[in-house]
């Protein structure tokens, strides 16, 4: 069973139990529908996507949730304030 849900973002969140941590992405995206014949049609829907990584402690989950927002950074002043942004969540995470 997993413990409670700790919303980091928008995207990501973390849920602990008693053996690991889970670092969890959900994305709302658009595919093209599929006919019986598992062929594309010409319509569009909706789905959840979700990516989830396992970790033996909060420190390493926290960690690739800091790599996996910085690396869609452009530039420097991007990739200064993303980190900013998840050293704040961080401190949040630990004063709450």
């Amino acid at each position: 069973m997993m413990g409670n849900k700790i919303k980091l973002d928008e995207k990501y969140s973390i849920v602990g139990n008693k053996n690991n941590w889970l670092l969890v992405f959900e994305e709302e995206r658009v595919k093209q529908k599929l006919n019986s014949e598992r062929k594309p049609t010409n319509e569009k829907e909706n789905y959840i996507f979700v990516d989830k990584w396992y970790f033996n402690s909060i420190e390493k989950a926290l960690n690739k949730y800091v790599n996996e927002v910085s690396k869609h950074c452009d530039n420097v002043d991007n990739l200064k304030s993303q980190l900013k942004e998840c050293n704040e969540t961080i401190k949040n995470l630990k004063n709450g």
